[in-house]
């Protein structure tokens, strides 16, 4: 039965600041499914938390390094996908190519190989300002995380995730958790309540952690371990109010094993 989400009234501690999204940041990748082989779809969900108005621009590749200046995927048909002037959800799909069927004959049956993921405002990234002309240089795809010592601190978000080769019996791949939340929203918080969350989690390891992000208040810890299948995280309104809005959180569960998921919904806030 879904219980109702609870409010309390200050008696907990507060938001801890690195759950809050007050700059530009990439809050989740999900690969769908984690692990695939020659010829799958695979499906890559992203969500972005976008605390202002500015214009932000989106690119999403795959690298699978052959030296230090090119990817193994620098001859795909799909070699990534840029996005201008993208919104806080995106879903892409790509066919993963037959010849990695090489790869695992000569490295195992499984592949590791990194799905890399930057949002940047318009105008501060160069490597986004290649792909919108159509031309990027391929040693900058290999090493993304280098470009990030000469780019801004604000406005600039880059993230990974591992995307797993494999030609292992679709059921003995890795899955995603499914995360279902256990609760239901209030209708509208006030300055200084918390809420609740609790979610049930299936298909998950025990080494599994759930991360809140909000766009406003914030989360009483940064990471939660997941517990017996279920996990519980509180969110916490500011203690002030300036003007009634909506926040924006998302949860994150992460399995080391290689999958996540994904929950975000919105709550409305009141000014007392």
């Amino acid at each position: 039965m879904v219980g109702a989400a609870v409010l309390l009234w200050g008696c907990m501690a507060g938001p801890q600041p690195e759950t809050l999204v007050d700059d530009l940041v990439v809050v989740s990748l999900v690969s769908d499914p984690p692990e695939a082989g020659p010829g799958d779809t695979v499906g890559m969900d992203v969500h972005l938390g976008v605390p202002n108005d500015k214009a932000v621009d989106f690119l999403l590749w795959t690298c699978l390094p052959i030296g230090e200046d090119a990817c193994l995927e620098k001859d795909a048909e799909q070699r990534y996908f840029f996005v201008e002037s993208a919104e806080d959800a995106l879903q892409f799909e790509q066919t993963v190519p037959f010849e990695t069927a090489g790869l695992l004959a000569a490295f195992g049956e499984e592949v590791p190989v990194f799905v890399w993921a930057m949002a940047c405002e318009q105008g501060l990234c160069p490597l986004l300002e290649q792909a919108k002309a159509g031309s990027i240089d391929e040693s900058d795809l290999v090493n993304p995380i280098e470009s990030l010592k000469t780019l801004p601190f604000d406005g600039v978000s880059l993230a990974w995730r591992t995307l797993w080769l494999s030609d292992r019996p679709v059921e003995e791949r890795r899955k995603n958790p499914v995360l279902t939340p256990d609760f239901e929203l209030p209708e509208m918080v006030g300055a200084g309540e918390s809420v609740t969350l609790t979610f049930l989690v299936d298909d998950v390891g025990e080494e599994a952690e759930a991360f809140g992000y909000s766009l406003s208040g914030g989360f009483g810890a940064v990471e939660t371990r997941v517990f017996n299948g279920a996990v519980e995280l509180t969110w916490f309104a500011p203690e002030e109010l300036e003007e009634s809005g909506e926040s924006t959180l998302w949860v994150v569960v992460q399995d080391p094993a290689g999958g996540s998921a994904l929950w975000t919904g919105s709550l409305n806030l009141e000014k007392g």
